[in-house]
């Protein structure tokens, strides 16, 4: 399968290993960690992935970044999960809100999901590709992460 992951910095063509704790959204991670079945992948030592160049580049503008270096990967152990239930179970656990059914969703995916995240403990760079500059096909991404978002709510 071909996956795809979004940099600042150019990588070389080469196995990569998650060195460092995932950073952003902690609480979720913990939460998502202590939901995580034995047989899948950490998602607090990781590295993530999206299943197209355009999500690849989605991600880095929604992280900030107007200008990213997108690489096509192989990952061998990986998890998929719906992206759109991370923030909805960061704005729950600010206000003590149920996420027992997100976390389910999150490690078992049932529902039609657009945005999916792909992670595991490494990954190998094939190639660096051309990032997404369409804006319809950016559009397109953030449209369906917004409906992602809204279908997290019904959990």
């Amino acid at each position: 399968m071909r996956l795809f992951h979004g940099s600042r910095v150019a990588l070389e063509f080469k196995e990569y290993r998650a060195l460092n704790l995932t950073s952003y959204y902690p609480d979720v991670v913990t939460a998502l960690e202590k939901g995580r079945p034995i047989i899948k992948p950490s998602r607090s030592l990781c590295l993530f992935a999206a299943d197209s160049a355009a999500w690849a580049t989605r991600f880095m503008y929604g992280q900030g970044v107007n200008s990213s270096l997108i690489y096509e990967v192989e990952m061998e152990v990986f998890h998929r999960a719906p992206f759109g239930i991370v923030h909805e179970i960061n704005s729950r656990l600010k206000v003590e809100g149920s996420i027992d059914n997100l976390v389910a969703e999150y490690w078992d995916p049932k529902a039609n999901w657009s945005f999916y995240e792909y992670f595991g403990p490494s990954f190998r760079v094939i190639s660096q590709v051309q990032a997404a500059d369409s804006l319809n096909e950016l559009t397109v991404c953030t449209l369906s992460y917004g409906r992602d978002t809204e279908l997290s709510k019904s959990f």
